[in-house]
């Protein structure tokens, strides 16, 4: 599951959604890794 924004004219940061297949957190499902190497949590509520 990849959504990137560069459609966005002004956008320069591609997102993917991924899913933790191990380690950092066992109690979230997913994490979002931009094209700069920068991972964050992704908490859906």
């Amino acid at each position: 599951m990849n959504y990137n924004f560069n459609d966005i004219t002004i956008s320069t940061i591609w997102i993917k959604i991924k899913k933790i297949e191990y380690g950092w957190s066992s109690d979230e499902e997913y994490y979002i890794e931009d094209n700069k190497n920068m991972k964050y949590l992704l908490r859906i509520c």
